[in-house]
């Protein structure tokens, strides 16, 4: 890549050994107090974040009752089934009367 060119992010030099090193340049995403430092707008993240927290907590608890009521509803009709069928002491009388 030549020197200057845009991507660069440093540049060599020779020392006085006669080697050369290279040195970085930081570019300005990560420099400290540069544009990209700033936290603008993280109040309205926070918001949209806890609004969308609440709404998830209310699916939930919604999805909780649903499911206790249809679990209810579906138990007395269990209750009522079960009334309609015998003991197993009446069914082994009955069997035991037929052999």
């Amino acid at each position: 890549m030549a020197q200057g060119s845009p991507k660069q992010t440093g540049y060599t030099e020779k020392d006085s050994a006669g080697q050369t090193n290279i040195y970085p340049v930081m570019t300005k995403a990560y420099v400290q107090g540069s544009t990209n430092d700033s936290t603008t707008g993280s109040k309205a993240n926070n918001a949209i974040a806890a609004v969308a927290g609440i709404i998830t907590l209310a699916a939930i608890s919604l999805g909780i009752v649903a499911a206790k009521s249809s679990i209810s509803d579906n138990f007395e009709d269990t209750q009522a089934q079960v009334g309609l069928f015998r003991s197993l002491s009446e069914y082994k009388d009955k069997f035991s009367a037929e052999s």
